[in-house]
C-alpha cells in the first residue's frame, strides 16, 4: 500500500527527496502490527472519548476497529455506517457524540 502511494507521489512531487520515503515507511508500518504509530498498550491508556467507525477493507480491517473499541476505556463503535441506508443515522450519531463530548 505504501509503496504504491510513494511511487505515485514521487511522480507528482519530484522535489521530494526519495531518501525520505524509506524512513517514513518504517515509522508508519515497520514497528507495529496494530495501528499507525501507537500500540495496544497506548490505546488502553487513552482517556479521550472515541467514536470508532468500524472498518471493513484491507486498509481498515474490522478486527482492528473491534480491538480499539474493546480496549480503549471510553470508546464506542458504530458497526454499520457506510451504506446509503445507514449514513443518515451515522451523521446523527456523530453529531450527538461531538455535542456530548464538547466542553460547554
Amino acid at each position: 500500500m505504501f509503496d504504491q502511494w510513494a511511487e505515485s507521489l514521487k511522480k507528482k512531487r519530484p522535489e521530494i527527496d526519495a531518501a525520505a520515503f524509506g524512513p517514513f515507511r518504517e515509522r508508519m508500518y515497520g514497528t507495529t502490527d496494530f495501528v499507525f504509530n501507537v500500540s495496544r498498550e497506548f490505546v488502553k491508556t487513552v482517556q479521550t472519548p472515541m467514536l470508532v467507525l468500524r472498518g471493513n477493507d484491507d486498509y481498515h480491517p474490522s478486527e482492528t476497529s473491534d480491538d480499539i473499541a474493546t480496549i480503549a476505556p471510553h470508546a464506542e463503535i458504530i458497526h454499520e455506517w457506510k451504506t446509503k441506508e445507514t449514513i443518515p443515522r451515522t451523521i446523527e450519531r456523530v453529531r450527538a457524540f461531538l455535542k456530548q463530548h464538547t466542553p460547554k
